[in-house]
C-alpha cells in the first residue's frame, strides 16, 4: 500500500489530510459536526483524485492498445 501511495502523491496527500483529522482529536475549536463536514469534503476530494488517476491510466492503456494494433496510424493533428 505504501508503494502505491508513493506512486500516487495526490492520493497520499488526501489520505494524509484525512489522518490529520484523527490526530487533531484534541483540538479545542472543532466540533464533531465541523470534523464531519471536513471529512466529507476530504473524502469527496479523494474520490475525484482517484477517478482522475484511474481515467488517466485507462486512457494511456487504450492509446497503447490502439498503437499496438495500428502501428501505421498517424497520431496528432491533421495538417491542412
Amino acid at each position: 500500500m505504501l508503494k502505491t501511495l508513493r506512486d500516487h502523491p495526490d492520493l497520499y496527500e488526501s489520505i494524509h489530510e484525512i489522518l490529520a483529522l484523527v490526530k487533531n482529536a484534541e483540538g479545542q475549536t472543532d466540533t464533531a459536526d465541523e470534523v464531519e463536514e471536513k471529512l466529507i469534503e476530504l473524502v469527496r476530494e479523494l474520490g475525484v483524485r482517484t477517478m482522475k488517476g484511474w481515467g488517466d491510466k485507462r486512457q494511456e492503456h487504450i492509446v497503447d492498445q490502439f498503437k499496438k494494433k495500428n502501428p501505421d496510424a498517424r497520431y496528432g493533428k491533421k495538417n491542412d
